[in-house]
């Protein structure tokens, strides 16, 4: 229950988890990278382990990894499916949680039956697509309580990640037009599919100095409305002081005839103290 406990326990299993996963990766692209030998012809990664483990373990290593990835594959399938069903049971009440969860898995089911390798040629180009914004929505999330225009921020931000990864989707489809590639080729890391991130970088910064200059500016403006609207407060209770002790002289002057008395000063002098005291 100590908060400090729980990040320092989730800072930790966090580290723990990185490093270990680093090495499993790392293991896997030297698995990659030296497996012409073993897996000539493969098309996919799924592929590649499995001629390596027949290759190192035989038959017997196979199965084992086929039940290990059974097991890794089936908590991820459990959570995003619970996940999915949970949500839209509540966006759409007209179907319950069950039905979802028949429903997510049937269609899993049936979608995994097409292969690793045609599932990779529509899935790539989406996450292509889709990580660089989540990635910057992350840094935004970070950054937020620095940026003097949130909204902006975001906004532009995001907009030109979007565009640049597409570009980088359209390019994994091989659809993207030559005279666009011509231009997108001067862009850095445009060959290792990273165009989006420079140009999203930098309009952060960008989208910050503006939000800035324009977070002064409406001070620079609320100061002067602040003054105007002052001064026209004060030139409205000047001329209601006129419009007062005009009429009030008019009064005076009807009933006693003399607009210079002592009495219609003393009381033009008292009609204009409550009027500014109001």
């Amino acid at each position: 229950t100590n908060p400090q406990k729980i990040i320092q326990y989730t800072i930790s299993a966090g580290f723990v988890s990185v490093i270990l996963l680093a090495c499993l990766y790392f293991a896997l692209f030297y698995l990659g990278a030296t497996s012409d030998a073993v897996a000539q012809g493969a098309t996919n990664g799924g592929q590649i382990f499995s001629r390596y483990v027949n290759s190192l373990f035989g038959t017997a290593g196979t199965w084992i990894m086929a039940g290990i990835i059974t097991l890794a594959s089936l908590t991820t399938l459990v959570g995003v499916t619970s996940a999915c069903g949970d949500y839209f049971s509540k966006f759409s009440t007209r179907f319950s949680y069950p039905f979802w969860i028949v429903f997510f898995t049937a269609m899993t089911t049936i979608i995994s039956q097409y292969g690793l390798t045609k599932l990779l040629r529509v899935t790539i180009p989406a996450l292509l697509l889709i990580y660089p914004m989540a990635i910057m929505l992350v840094v935004l999330q970070l950054v937020r309580n620095k940026l003097p225009s949130i909204r902006l921020s975001y906004y532009v931000t995001i907009f030109v990640t979007v565009c640049f990864s597409l570009v980088d989707s359209l390019k994994n489809l091989d659809v993207l037009p030559e005279g666009l590639h011509q231009v997108m080729i001067h862009f850095p890391l445009y060959s290792q599919g990273l165009a989006w991130l420079v140009p999203a970088l930098c309009t952060l910064v960008i989208s910050i100095l503006l939000g800035k200059t324009i977070s002064n500016n409406k001070n620079a403006d609320n100061d002067l409305s602040a003054f105007f609207i002052s001064s026209a407060v004060v030139f409205s209770r000047i001329f209601r002081l006129q419009d007062v002790v005009s009429q009030f002289q008019k009064t005076y002057t009807r009933r006693n005839g003399n607009v210079e008395d002592e009495t219609c000063l003393l009381y033009t002098s008292d009609a204009a103290d409550d009027l500014i005291g109001v």
